[in-house]
């Protein structure tokens, strides 16, 4: 049943893409092409015997990809990609590939002397979003009440990477970083059974370049912690 509504969809699909991206240039060319993904679109691709078209989607992951004729036509999935391959020229079918996040279709001919080699696709619209959900959780220090502030911490060892200032404003804890500092520690805390949780933390990054470690709580005694090294952070003012 499943095949029925699989090769349903791959004849009827051709008549739902109202664009259409022809990738034949770049396949005279044989050259690594970068197509940037926008839903909705058909895709002309081309294949080659005895040459593999590799199709890459990213970070996304394959659920499945079939073509419309598979006798004549090889798919190979892995994990993020997939690899096509005709048994001979002249040829031509149709291709679906589902990932997690999105549907594919393609329209794919085989050539004697061209083909497209890599295709990779580009996804700007989800770095967009990276960006909107990051500035969505910056820390707005301005409206800060500097006189709420504590900053009644001590530190056990002073490396490249221990803060150079810390503070909290009763909910939120901030560590201010070395600016040069090329890898950023963990940040623990120490439970009431006397052991260490692993926290999680945000990153802000000010104008003049300063990494600002946000943690959402406040805490008695943590560990920073890179590689082996260790600095264990007590809070004096910690009154919970």
């Amino acid at each position: 049943m499943k095949k029925i509504i699989l090769i349903f969809f791959l004849v009827a699909s051709s008549f739902t893409y109202s664009k259409t991206i022809n990738l034949v240039k770049e396949a005279k060319n044989k050259e690594i092409t970068k197509v940037i993904f926008q839903k909705d679109v058909k895709y002309l691709i081309y294949a080659m015997p005895l040459r593999q078209t590799i199709i890459n989607f990213g970070n996304e992951k394959i659920e499945y990809a079939e073509t419309g004729d598979n006798v004549q036509w090889s798919v190979m999935e892995d994990i993020n990609s997939i690899r096509i391959k005709p048994t001979d020229t002249n040829l031509k079918t149709d291709l679906l590939v589902k990932t997690n996040e999105n549907t594919y279709y393609f329209i794919v001919s085989s050539c004697h002397n061209f083909y497209n080699p890599i295709i990779n696709f580009l996804y700007p619209q989800k770095i967009e979003n990276q960006i909107r959900r990051r500035k969505e959780q910056e820390v707005p220090l301005s409206v800060i009440n500097l006189e709420e502030l504590n900053n009644a911490y001590t530190v056990s060892r002073e490396y490249n990477w221990t803060p150079v200032q810390i503070f909290d404003d009763g909910q939120k804890t901030y560590f201010i970083m070395n600016p040069s500092i090329q890898e950023m520690p963990i940040f623990l805390t120490r439970t009431e059974d006397r052991n260490y949780a692993l926290v999680n933390f945000r990153i802000k990054q000010t104008n003049n370049g300063l990494n600002i470690m946000v943690i959402d709580r406040i805490f008695k005694e943590g560990v920073l912690k890179l590689g082996k090294k260790q600095v264990v952070i007590k809070n004096k003012n910690y009154k919970f």
